[in-house]
């Protein structure tokens, strides 16, 4: 593509500082790298540089030749007096930053131009619908933005400070750092599902894996923090009447299936009334892409100023790479933390497990029986699974417990918590209201900090 915005004069500038300075060579290293170059002639002498920066080599026309000459690039970058002429563009150390911005600022031009060629040509062909396409290109722009933003680095003494101040807030406050789960063991172990964290719950068909993110859901909105859900495999409605069970404590089958009493229409009303005043955002967009998912979670949180995501379920998106499912799987996993990343926010996955853990019964659940588990257990920040002991181990767990009671426990088990403690805590699961809570103090649940389990085999 001809007249794509560049300044030939400007990099011949940095790096003809980058040969004077050494100063030069740490301030440009720092804002730009090779890509940013138009000329290639100039990435290739950048390059050189770097390297030669790297391993502690002084800088200067004659070693750069030299390094050039080894590597058989000199005719390349157009022989020995193509580097002496880059002596005479030098300018001050001082001026060279502003030089790199301008040079990737240009850079930055091009790869937009760039995109939008490539929608245009996408459009054209027409094998992409248009809110994908749409989405995709938003998506996009928006990683480019976000590669410009470049943080400063700190000092031990200045960050030492932030990170003590943090520890006398904590200490003099009950208050999570991140968003409350509404199970208190399970919080104090990761302390709220924090920003920029992928937190996956996993486990075999019908274990209520939707309903423990339900669960999540209710307790954070009614604490006042913005939710919002994609459901690929419910619609709204069908959510809903599974709140209206969680939060009315009216049995499941009857929300759905009978006429309620009017005891039950009370509660129900109540619980519509009380619902409604959540704030929750649904879509139920079936067969989702990882990129129209960005591009609306974005919008959720300019709108409705959200602070959590949840993913039901996490292989039902449609990912960037359909080379084959596993990579489709991993550019979805890969990209919801991104996503996580960027917008500062936890992201909740549902994910299922492989089909040999389905066919395991009793069978305690391991990272690696994570559908695609390579891809995801690498992207995730939490992995926990919802589990259902055998007999004699719901007895153990629920010792002085009786019949339903004992049958109705389940365990949540932490098993990846990359900034934390992992473990095993017991909870009770209440099939009726769809409902998962902490059994009751009565139960000979380990103290505080008693949570990490044994490797199992």
């Amino acid at each position: 593509m001809t007249n794509m915005p560049h300044s030939n004069d400007l990099e011949r500038a940095v790096l003809g500082a980058m040969l004077f300075e050494q100063e030069a060579i740490d301030i440009v290293m720092e804002l730009i790298t090779a890509d940013v170059f138009y000329e290639q002639r100039h990435a290739v002498i950048f390059r050189t540089i770097a390297d030669m920066q790297l391993t502690g080599e002084p800088v200067d026309q004659l070693t750069l030749t030299e390094n050039l000459r080894k590597a058989r690039m000199l005719g390349t970058i157009g022989g020995e007096s193509a580097i002496a002429g880059l002596i005479g563009e030098i300018v001050g150390a001082a001026n060279v930053g502003f030089h790199c911005r301008v040079l990737l600022d240009k850079y930055n031009l091009r790869r937009i131009i760039s995109l939008v060629s490539g929608t245009r040509v996408q459009g054209e062909e027409g094998k992409i619908d248009a809110a994908d396409l749409a989405a995709q290109t938003i998506d996009q722009l928006t990683a480019i933005l976000d590669q410009t933003k470049s943080r400063p680095y700190q000092t031990i003494s200045d960050a030492a400070h932030e990170a003590y101040g943090i520890i006398i807030q904590r200490a003099g406050s009950d208050k999570l750092s991140g968003v409350p789960s509404g199970l208190t063991r399970l919080d104090r172990m990761t302390d709220g599902f924090q920003p920029g964290h992928l937190i996956v719950i996993a486990g075999l068909t019908g274990s209520g894996k939707t309903a423990l993110a339900l669960n999540f859901l209710t307790s954070a909105a009614k604490c006042e923090v913005p939710i919002g859900m994609f459901s690929l495999e419910m619609n709204t409605i069908e959510l809903l009447l599974r709140m209206f069970a969680l939060e009315s404590g009216v049995n499941h089958a009857e929300v759905r299936y009978t006429q309620p009493t009017k005891e039950q229409w009370e509660r129900l009303a109540e619980s519509a009334s009380s619902l409604s005043r959540l704030p929750v955002v649904f879509d139920d967009t079936p067969g989702i892409s990882l990129p129209t998912l960005a591009a609306k979670a974005r919008k959720m949180q300019r709108d409705k100023g959200i602070k959590m995501i949840i993913v039901d379920y996490l292989q039902l998106m449609e990912g960037t790479n359909r080379e084959s499912r596993q990579l489709e799987v991993a550019s979805v996993s890969r990209g919801l933390k991104r996503l996580a990343k960027s917008m500062h926010i936890p992201i909740i996955a549902i994910s299922q497990l492989s089909r040999k853990a389905n066919e395991s019964e009793f069978r305690r659940p391991q990272l690696s029986d994570l559908y695609e588990s390579g891809a995801i257990e690498k992207d995730s920040d939490v992995v926990m699974f919802v589990y259902e002991p055998s007999p004699d181990g719901k007895k153990e767990l629920a010792e002085g417990y009786t019949g339903e009671e004992i049958e109705n426990i389940r365990e949540l088990i932490i098993k990846k918590n990359r900034h934390g403690r992992t473990g095993t805590l017991p909870i009770y699961w209440n099939s009726n209201r769809l409902r998962f809570s902490e059994l009751t103090s009565s139960s000979p649940m380990p103290p505080r900090g008693n949570y990490t389990e044994k490797d199992e085999d």
